[in-house]
């Protein structure tokens, strides 16, 4: 407990001296992020829309990327301006990039090898699917390790399983931190009318990306040590 309270303690201090410094690196990409996850829930794209569907996914995917991997970079770096300036965070990411895509594609077939497995059989499924609950624990800092050690896709899986081996729990009690926040968050946001919720859900997304991001950089180098 102590050591997930002090990852966010890092992270709201970090932001208290550099919100700014955040918001710049970050805000040309999750800008455009939001704003095609609230068009997308305002219009509910209809199935003969399904191409449509696939780009605004790939362009929010590629925008959260380059945003997660910079927050990453700041969160190594722990705020120092002058070792995280946007073209250096900006690099980094890019190297990353295709891996980071690679990773983003094995995750997908496996989503969609689980979800076969769920309709096709449910007991076999569901054993899967517990099984893959542990793993993502395990597996919860596969980012981290592609950006900052410089892993190949496979070897992030190792690296992050490497690292919360001994303190599962520890991982674990911080995404449900993170997940409690997120799920009231929203839930708040649910109660405003129209357009208002969901422009409150948007902002509270975008900040909730990035403390999620520094949050999970902090454990991960703690961790690591």
């Amino acid at each position: 407990m102590a050591l997930i309270l002090e990852s966010f303690q890092r992270c709201f201090s970090l932001l208290r001296k550099d919100f700014l410094i955040v918001l710049r690196a970050t805000y040309p990409y999750l800008v455009p992020a939001t704003v095609i996850g609230l068009f997308i829930e305002i219009y509910q794209l209809p199935m003969n829309a399904a191409a449509l569907g696939v780009i605004l996914g790939l362009i929010v995917f590629v925008c959260t990327y380059f945003a997660s991997a910079i927050l990453i970079v700041i969160g190594e770096a722990d705020g120092k301006q002058a070792i995280v300036g946007k073209t250096y965070a900006f690099d980094r990411a890019v190297q990353a990039f295709p891996r980071a895509f690679g990773l983003f594609l094995l995750i997908g077939l496996a989503a969609v090898i689980l979800a076969l497995l769920l309709m096709a059989f449910l007991p076999l499924g569901l054993l899967a699917f517990a099984v893959l609950l542990v793993f993502i624990v395990y597996w919860a800092f596969i980012l981290q390790a592609l950006i900052l050690r410089d892993t190949g896709v496979f070897e992030a899986f190792g690296c992050s399983f490497y690292v919360v081996r001994g303190n599962w729990w520890r991982v674990f009690g911080m995404m449900v931190a993170l997940g409690f926040a997120t799920w009231l968050g929203e839930a708040l946001a649910s109660l405003l009318p129209g357009l208002l919720g969901l422009v409150v859900l948007g902002l509270f997304s975008y900040l909730m990306l990035i403390v999620a991001m520094l949050v999970n950089t902090f454990m991960f180098l703690s961790l690591e040590k």
